[in-house]
């Protein structure tokens, strides 16, 4: 029965840089915490993934969205070199996580009206590929499938509904975790803003 928020195993659970879990029936309730976990004191980001400046973890997944320029194709995150990337851990099993579609979907269409190139990506869990159309049909951007040999989950330290915010050099900016955040992790309000403030400073030099 699929009712656990961590979905993946091997999943480190990590300091976080900006978003929190909501309690949205297929997700726990978290306490509140630093906004951005990959900033904390004596993080090394060359010891943890979820540090600041961290390198964003080496996979190659397919792309399962059809509406993506590269539907069906496998690759990974250095595609988007270049400019600022969201990636978002979601499940298509969970409402929650449809609903974040909706949200992510929206603020990319807001952010390129304002003449923002900002990349999104949804890293869709492994054991939840029955249900990728419960994401896909809900927004246009790239969702690439995890696998439990590719273990994509794992490898960025996160776990479900947790965001990740790169910039153009593939450095982690921003951890959202949504363990830590609790209901500020959902894209409304004070969620919304947490995320809009990384990329805004992702997007800095």
């Amino acid at each position: 029965m699929l009712t656990s928020r961590r979905f993946a195993p091997a999943l480190v659970s990590a300091a976080l840089v900006g978003v929190a879990m909501l309690s949205a029936g297929c997700s726990g309730s978290g306490s509140s915490g630093t906004d951005n976990a990959a900033s904390r004191a004596g993080c090394d980001p060359a010891a943890q993934v979820t540090c600041a400046g961290a390198a964003a973890p080496v996979y190659s997944l397919a792309d399962v969205q059809p509406k993506s320029a590269r539907f069906g194709e496998s690759y990974g995150l250095e595609a988007f070199r270049g400019q600022v990337l969201v990636v978002a851990l979601l499940a298509g099993w969970c409402p929650f996580c449809q609903s974040q579609a909706e949200r992510l979907e929206a603020l990319r269409l807001e952010l390129e009206g304002q003449g923002q190139k900002v990349a999104f990506v949804t890293l869709h869990a492994a054991d939840a590929e029955p249900y990728q159309a419960f994401i896909t049909e809900r927004c246009s951007f790239p969702m690439l499938q995890d696998t439990t040999a590719a273990s994509a989950w794992a490898a960025h330290g996160g776990e479900k509904d947790d965001m990740f915010v790169y910039d153009a050099e593939g450095k982690l900016r921003a951890y959202l975790s949504a363990s830590a955040l609790g209901s500020r992790i959902a894209l409304t309000g004070d969620g919304a803003g947490l995320l809009k403030q990384a990329i805004a400073d992702a997007s800095k030099p």
